[in-house]
């Protein structure tokens, strides 16, 4: 059947039908509890069987669904302990840890004296090792803990023989038996065989429009590798009398000495596990249009004489061409990530898109831009994109897509990576001005004569000697504690 009417009336039909279907059966319950139930055993089965994941976003390594996760448990202190609460100000777990960092997924850091404990929501000590031996990877949401690697789920992935460290973006050194070396992923499987010499390992950071990442394994015998992150495979090696520094979105920087002690410096791009840019001795660049493969290159003082008609050029790689450019700065990997820029006309400062066109004119003294992962994540859960402008002593939350200001001060906003909110002091009246991007609420709170508070995920807290006051992303105050 085809219909060919009135699409609204199609599907206010349609709406009704279901409105219909559901009404009976909740008066049938018995019957919906079957089909409820059903239904999420169906969905539930279908997660597991990895026919559909659950949702994640990560942003240069950053898992923002964890990181921001407005229903994660939220660390207190309370006579000299640690506990945790939810939301609503109830305690979860007893104070009873020296020392707590915020949940990570299902699992949390704690410790009392010289241990380290990994803890479940319900307070259960998972994992028991040494002080400062326990280490999470945002990127993969593994756990390493006293040399063994655990994945989100505390399963154990390494052998028992394998004593691993702290890895790069889920790849991990690894020496087992104490004589044998390597690099390991996050589901345990080496990647890498580094012989009888232990090894490091950086995994450069690239946008996702690259896809795939590639690692330099340094080795103490003064050798060096570029692998493919993925897999392992070998790209290129070099010797003792070169040394190699990683730099964002594959690119690496290679400085090697000559014959006669000369050192030279090359820049080097690798795509599909080769070597596909090469700048000559002397000459940089970056990535500018990760998409179109756009590089801004800079020829140095010392072209200057080599009949180029600027120092800067844009190189196409499909084209294998130069062409002559205005842009004076290479782009960071957040700006890439973003999408926009800070822009500067003299002494004055604006937002322009990766394609130079002005978003906001440059006429203020200063604009500070957000974190990439939070700015990504506002972005994409209330459609926010917020930049701070500055002019005199004004300091600005505006929110560029809807062309609206949020909250103004006197005194710089304040935002820290991993919080979704923003807050200003105002030491006329010892009160600090707090704005919650994610519910929209702001507030003017009280901060009891003490300039100190703490900016959580989900949580704000003012800190004072003898109290601390507790309020969540709806500026609602939920608890109040002696923390000793």
């Amino acid at each position: 059947m085809v219909y060919t009417g009135n699409m609204k009336k199609f599907w206010g039909k349609v709406k009704a039908f279901w409105a219909r279907l559901l009404e009976k059966l909740s008066e049938k319950r018995v019957f919906y509890a079957v089909v409820s139930t059903s239904a999420a055993l169906l969905v539930s089965a279908i997660v597991v069987l990895g026919v559909i994941r659950p949702f994640q976003i990560v942003v240069l390594g950053v898992n923002v669904n964890q990181r921001f996760d407005q229903n994660q448990l939220v660390p207190f202190r309370e006579g000299g302990l640690w506990g945790f609460m939810d939301t609503r100000g109830r305690v979860a777990i007893q104070p009873r840890f020296d020392r707590a960092k915020a949940f990570n997924g299902r699992y949390a850091l704690v410790g009392s004296g010289d241990r380290d404990q990994i803890i479940n929501r319900r307070g259960e000590i998972q994992i028991d090792v040494l002080r400062e031996t326990v280490v999470y990877d945002e990127v993969t949401r593994t756990w390493l803990a006293g040399g063994t690697l655990y994945n989100h789920n505390l399963r154990r992935v390494s052998h028992n023989r394998q004593d691993v460290r702290r890895g790069s973006r889920g790849l991990f050194p690894f020496a087992e038996g104490g004589d044998s070396f390597g690099i390991m992923n996050a589901n345990g499987r080496k990647i890498f065989d580094c012989g009888r010499t232990s090894c490091e390992i950086e995994v450069s950071t690239v946008v996702r429009e690259l896809r795939i990442a590639y690692a330099l394994v340094t080795k103490d015998n003064g050798t060096s590798v570029i692998i493919n992150s993925n897999n392992g495979r070998v790209i290129v090696e070099y010797g003792e009398t070169t040394e190699v520094e990683v730099r964002d979105n594959n690119i690496f920087r290679v400085i090697s000495v000559e014959d006669g002690g000369r050192t030279a410096t090359f820049y080097r791009y690798i795509e599909r596990n080769r070597i596909t840019v090469e700048a000559e001795d002397g000459v940089s660049f970056s990535l500018h249009d990760p998409r179109n493969r756009f590089f801004l290159t800079d020829f140095g003082e010392t072209w200057a004489d080599r009949g180029r008609n600027g120092r800067f050029a844009f190189y196409r790689q499909r084209e294998d061409t130069f062409h002559q450019t205005s842009a004076r700065r290479p782009l960071t990997i957040s700006d890439l990530t973003t999408g926009i820029t800070r822009s500067s006309c003299g002494n004055l400062s604006g937002v322009n898109d990766l394609g130079d066109l002005a978003i906001l004119p440059c006429e203020f003294d200063d604009v500070i831009m957000l974190d990439a992962a939070l700015f990504t994540f506002l972005r994409r859960r209330v459609g926010q994109e917020l930049v701070i402008l500055k002019n005199g002593q004004e300091y600005t939350l505006y929110d560029m897509r809807r062309g609206r200001t949020l909250m103004t001060a006197q005194s710089s906003i304040q935002t820290v990576a991993g919080s979704t909110f923003f807050a200003a002091f105002d030491n006329r009246n010892d009160t600090v001005l707090v704005y919650n991007a994610i519910t929209g609420a702001k507030e003017t709170l009280s901060t009891d004569g003490a300039n100190s508070w703490t900016q959580g995920s989900n949580f704000f807290s003012i800190n004072t000697a003898s109290r601390t006051r507790f309020f969540n992303n709806r500026l609602e105050e939920i608890r109040a504690v002696s923390p000793n």
